[in-house]
């Protein structure tokens, strides 16, 4: 244990030499000692290293550069050197390097801050610090590693409210649609997780929806795994609220079955969204049939009450054969059926015309017996 302290503290005292070829190996050799072994990340970190990495982030040395920041990626995977990090200044070296760096020292930089973002009181300061727009632009760029972890980076930073829309304005909603739609691109999960936490912004359902998502969320919803159907459900609810021509477009690309399914088989989280998934278009459903119910109902009461259908002869002559009868016994049926007419047309009429009615149902009579005329000629 003595020994390993000396050689952490001659590392040291090469970071802080003025020879670049001092600070890459001393840079170098950290990065190693603290990649697998936890007991070293504290001693490290307790020997004052980490202050000298960060120093080292902004350095012209490419490979001293990728060294130190890779060391810092190694310490921050214990829980008590996040906050040494933080403290030291570090944020604005890393998104230097995220942005400037070598794609190698880019990625590792990215996974930093994928480290430090589970924290939710560095969430804040991270997003405040100009880190996302590199993190949006990596996720185009780098390779399946580093684009899955400025991926998850986005994700923990878009936790956070106040970082939604600068995701959104840096182009992340535009840049996930490809992801999702890449042949073998291996991205879908990190790509549905994000959009479900924007599609919660204003600025993010107004961006998802104007990138044609909803046929790319029909799909997974009815072929995907459980947890990006779940999370697909999850955008597609957000989308559909308040916006009726989303949940026409759902339903014709034949979203309901798949839904449906999901409700019986789903995560929990996953029924959830399907069952207010179904909710949100149940309504809309009904009301389209309603609509078409109510014409239809329309058209077919008053038909009849114009021009009821012809009945049998001898009902016919009967009513002719009983005079006065037969016309009352019509006025009836005439008059319930303009009730029926005012019960289900779509604007019925609010005041009392009992008199009118009457007036109208004596002509519908009359109309009508000569109608049965017509017919019982025509039969003939």
């Amino acid at each position: 244990m003595a020994r390993q302290q000396q050689q952490i503290e001659v590392l040291l005292r090469k970071l802080t030499s003025v020879n670049p070829e001092d600070q890459r190996s001393a840079a170098a050799e950290i990065r190693l000692l603290a990649k697998g072994n936890a007991d070293n990340r504290v001693a490290i970190a307790e020997a004052g290293a980490i202050p000298l990495l960060v120093g080292l982030l902004s350095t012209p040395e490419s490979r001293t550069q990728e060294h130190a920041v890779t060391a810092l990626l190694n310490l921050s995977l214990c829980e008590d050197n996040k906050g040494s990090i933080i403290s030291s200044g570090a944020v604005p070296g890393i998104v230097h390097v995220l942005t400037n760096g070598g794609m190698e020292a880019r990625e590792n930089a990215a996974a930093i801050l994928f480290s430090l973002s589970i924290v939710d009181e560095y969430k804040v300061m991270i997003g405040a610090s100009g880190a996302i727009p590199p993190l949006v632009t990596l996720l185009s760029e780098g390779t399946q590693g580093g684009k899955k972890d400025a991926a998850i980076a986005l994700f923990n930073l878009c936790i956070y409210h106040g970082n939604k829309g600068k995701a959104v304005r840096a182009g992340v909603v535009s840049t996930l649609m490809k992801l999702l739609t890449e042949p073998g691109g291996g991205m879908v999960d990190e790509g549905l997780a994000i959009l479900a936490i924007l599609s919660s912004h204003p600025e993010g359902k107004a961006a998802i929806g104007a990138a044609e998502a909803v046929p790319v969320l029909v799909e997974v919803i009815g072929t995907g795994s459980l947890r990006n159907r779940e999370n697909a459900a999850a955008v597609l609810v957000n989308l559909c609220s308040g916006d009726q021509q989303r949940i026409v477009e759902a339903q014709e690309l034949g979203v309901t079955s798949s839904l449906l399914e999901l409700v019986q088989n789903g995560t929990d989280r996953g029924k959830r969204k399907a069952a207010q998934l179904l909710e949100l278009m149940n309504p809309f459903a009904e009301q389209q049939t309603a609509d078409a119910d109510a014409d239809a109902g329309t058209s077919r009461v008053l038909w009849w009450f114009y021009y009821p259908r012809p009945r049998r002869r001898h009902f016919g002559t009967l009513a002719d054969f009983y005079g006065p009868f037969g016309s009352i016994s019509q006025c009836i049926f005439s008059t319930v059926q303009y009730v029926c007419f005012i019960r289900h047309a779509q604007n019925p009429i609010k005041v009392p015309l009992w008199p009118a009615i009457f007036l109208v149902c004596v002509g519908a009579s009359r109309l009508n017996k000569n109608r049965n005329m017509i017919v019982d000629e025509r039969r003939d």
